[in-house]
């Protein structure tokens, strides 16, 4: 099932059941929790992707191509190719 799938459907009460953590299983967690979660990691998979396709389209559109590209601590960086 698509998230948007149980989003369709979710009621109140579905969002306010509790799941079992899969660290401390001794602190459960709501399912409105375990949503967030899947939502927040979507949204910065997203985030670094968009960033880094900015990178590559500015490389490639100042010619030096996607092989020039290094993962640096900011993601994709620029760099000088080896000669």
């Amino acid at each position: 099932m698509l998230v948007r799938d149980f989003l369709a459907g979710v009621t109140d009460d579905d969002l306010a059941g509790t799941r079992k953590n899969p660290w401390p299983p001794e602190h459960p967690e709501t399912v409105l929790s375990c949503l967030h979660t899947i939502v927040e990691e979507e949204w910065e998979h997203h985030r670094y992707a968009v960033r880094d396709l900015d990178v590559i389209e500015a490389t490639s559109t100042a010619g030096l191509g996607p092989a020039v590209l290094a993962v640096g601590p900011a993601g994709l960086e620029p760099t000088t190719p080896a000669v």
